[in-house]
């Protein structure tokens, strides 16, 4: 049975050795889940966003792992509680924009991991979650469990298959 832990801004250094130990074993073809990338936006953006990383295990295996972040500064008329799945959030006007963002996850284990994540945020009070310019496979896995859980995702917004997507 999965089970997520959320590790806050307290932990970083507890983090880096998990994700390190993962990124090892499931060796990723993206830079965003790598911790060199991760570690760098943390450094950029820790001291403005409120972030968490959600660590996924099965039997005391780390099986998945990425961060969740809190979004500041986005010019709205009123202000909503959104959170993002990944390397996300920061003010717009400096935004990193990622492109084909992935997830740092043991592929036997992608479905049930992003399942946990959504149910990790519920623990939060939210508006709005949103996965940013995401790679195709990863915005049809978030789908697929939305739509599971007789859920539907907002606009679904692609170009050259990258996605974003709202779940409200």
């Amino acid at each position: 049975m999965l089970d997520i832990s959320l590790l806050t801004k307290n932990d970083v250094e507890a983090a880096g050795r998990i994700w390190c130990a993962l990124e090892k074993e499931v060796h990723p073809t993206s830079v965003t889940c790598r911790w060199d990338f991760v570690s760098t936006w943390l450094e950029l953006y820790g001291d403005v966003v409120e972030y968490w990383f959600a660590v996924g295990t099965v039997e005391d295996e780390v099986i998945g792992m990425t961060l969740i972040t809190k979004e500041t500064h986005r010019p709205l008329p009123l202000s909503v509680a959104a959170y993002h799945i990944g390397t996300n959030g920061e003010p717009f006007s400096d935004a990193v924009q990622v492109k084909h963002g992935k997830i740092l996850v043991k592929k036997i284990y992608e479905r049930e991991f992003y399942a946990g994540v959504l149910e990790a945020i519920n623990t939060f009070k939210w508006e709005e979650i949103v996965l940013d310019d995401v790679d195709a496979g990863v915005a049809d896995g978030f789908v697929g469990v939305l739509k599971k859980n007789e859920r539907d995702a907002g606009p679904r917004q692609h170009d050259d298959e990258v996605y974003n997507i709202f779940y409200y």
